[in-house]
Formats: structure tokens, sequence, C-alpha cells
């Protein structure tokens, strides 16, 4: 069976959606399916083993399309949009119309994602089914409740044995909505207490302006105990996880927040925000969640944190048990059976 992914997204990268779509393609590849991704842009992927088209031009796009129509009408197929705009969306349809097969909608944001009402409408009306990676998505669609599933994302947990340090682990990438100030403001006020430790930030530079202004914000003294490693192999990102303390995210929205189940996981308790979908991730036992711009009570839980070590290791304690859901292992079924693939 071929499985058609339209997307516009890198696969994969640090965002869980883009980590689901490509551990949704590598799992499918190994039980001989034949996953196809679409690519919207010119984001190369960091590692293909399947069929990947990118096609960021319009003439690409119709060529594209003609060939894929040929491809799916040999075999039977399913269609899977993953966070589609208007452009994929024209697309999809002219093809599920050529080829009887109504897509499914994957991994669908809220409106932040897809903004115009008219767009959510048509995936409402154009799709078989809806695959929302939490409740705070599902919200886009209300006025179609029997059509959305709740799947949450999942991870593919890595044993690593390193020693354990005292840093602060944030595992992003660098832009507005993942409030990097946050974590500028936290440390200088836990250096301001003569508390001084040291953040760590994995992840890419998405936003280079944002990044710059930041440096220009920022004395020597408040970057001096930060430090930014960019983007790093899955191997490496685990062992940031095993050897780090506690985990930052201060984030102003998130649709899931795979990294932080990543982290829950290695034991590390959270301290995060209480907006959009993290709540559902992050329960009250696995760390603290406040306001994006609560830098006095995040500094207070982190100082807590480390001067208290039996709540610390009743939190972590917490934190491995819950993060046991978000397994791939236990994922990948309700998808299979969603996308009807079993």
């Amino acid at each position: 069976m071929n499985i058609l992914f339209v997307t516009r997204n890198y696969l994969p990268r640090y965002g869980g959606i883009e980590l689901l779509v490509y551990n949704l393609c590598f799992y499918l590849q190994k039980k001989r399916q034949v996953p196809i991704v679409w690519n919207f842009s010119r984001a190369e992927p960091i590692q293909s083993e399947w069929d990947v088209i990118f096609s960021d031009r319009k003439h690409q796009k119709w060529k594209t399309l003609l060939q894929l129509l040929q491809v799916l009408k040999k075999r039977p197929q399913r269609i899977v949009m993953v966070e589609p705009q208007r452009t994929e969306l024209g697309y999809v349809f002219l093809m599920s119309l050529l080829t009887w097969q109504r897509p499914y909608l994957l991994l669908v944001g809220t409106k932040t994602e897809i903004q115009h009402p008219f767009i959510r409408l048509l995936c409402a009306l154009l799709s078989k089914k809806i695959l929302a990676l939490s409740k705070y998505c599902k919200t886009a669609f209300r006025f179609a409740p029997r059509k959305v599933e709740i799947v949450y994302a999942g991870f593919t947990p890595q044993s690593v044995k390193v020693e354990k340090k005292k840093n602060v682990l944030s595992v992003c990438r660098i832009d507005r909505r993942k409030n990097i100030e946050a974590l500028f403001e936290v440390e200088k006020i836990l250096r301001e207490r003569d508390f001084v430790l040291e953040f760590v930030i994995v992840g890419e530079i998405q936003d280079p302006d944002y990044f710059n202004s930041l440096k220009r914000k920022y004395t020597l003294a408040d970057k001096s105990n930060i430090r930014f490693v960019g983007r790093t192999d899955p191997t490496t990102l685990w062992k940031y996880y095993s050897s780090s303390y506690l985990f930052f995210l201060p984030s102003l929205h998130e649709m899931f927040g795979i990294v932080l189940a990543e982290a829950m996981y290695a034991g590390l308790p959270c301290v995060t925000s209480r907006v959009s979908a993290i709540p559902e991730v992050v329960p009250p036992t696995c760390g603290f969640l406040t306001r994006p711009d609560d830098y006095q009570g995040m500094a207070d839980y982190i100082q807590k944190l480390y001067n208290t070590p039996q709540l610390y290791q009743k939190t972590a304690q917490h934190c491995r048990q819950h993060a046991q859901q978000f397994v791939w292992d236990r994922i990948i079924t309700r998808y299979l059976k969603n996308l009807e693939l079993e």
C-alpha cells in the first residue's frame, strides 16, 4: 500500500510534528508499506530512507501531482495531509477527486496554525478523519467533534549512561514562541541570589533576528552561564537529557510539547508554562506550571528543587512513570488504527 504524506515541514527536526511524521514513515517502511512524502518547501531532510518529493514552485507542483496520480492509481493508497495550508489543500482536494480517496488530516494545529475559518471548514468537509495532537488542538474543530480523534505524539527513548550534572536543560528552536528571554531573566534572578546555574539550550536558530535581539538586550554577564549548543543528533540529545538536572521550557504556545515528554522519561522535573496543550503533557506532580512571564515563580521553584533532594526525587519518579504513556511503541498502534493501516 502507498501512504502519501503531504506537508511543508522538515523531516525530521526538533518539532514534535516533524518527528512524528518521520517515525510513522520509518515504521511503515519496516512493515513493507510504501511511504511517500510530498514536501511543499525547500526544507531538506536530515535523513531519508523513503521517497521524498520537493516541489516549492508552481510548475513543479502540477508535474508532481500528475506523477503521484499515476503511482496512486496502481495500488491502494492513503492520503494524509499534515497541517495543510491553502496551497496543499487545493492539490490534495483535486487528487482525492481523481483517485476517489478521501484524505486523512493528521496532526491538526489550532487557530494559530490553521488561521482562516474557511480552511478549517474545508479540512473538516474534505477529510475522512481528523487526528488532533491534543485536546487543545481539537478546539479548532469544535464544529465537527465526531470527526476528530485525539492521538498524542510519541517518542523513541534511548538508554544512555552519563554522569549527572547540575545544569538546567532546554530543548527548543530559537524563535519568539519559545520565549527564550524568560530563560535569561530566570538565570539573572538566580545569579542575583548567588545561586549560579548553567543553562544549556539545545536547538537550532530558526529566527536569527530574534536571536540577535537577545544578544543585544542582555549583557555579557547575563550570557556567561547560558550555553547554546545548536542542533544535535538523537543520541547526543539523549545524553543531554540523561546528564541534566531539570528541564525548562517557558513557551508561549505548544500544540503538544514532545520534548517535555522526553525530558520526563529521563527523570527531569519540568518548569514550564501553563498554556495551550502543555498541562495535558505535564501534570502538577511532574513539575511547576505557571505564566510564561512569572520569572520569580520559576526561579523560586528551581531553587526549591535544588535545595530539597526529597522533593526532587519524588518529582523525578512521577515524571518517569507519567512519560511511559508517550513511548512510541504504545502510541503507534493508535495511529495505525485511525489511519486504517492495521
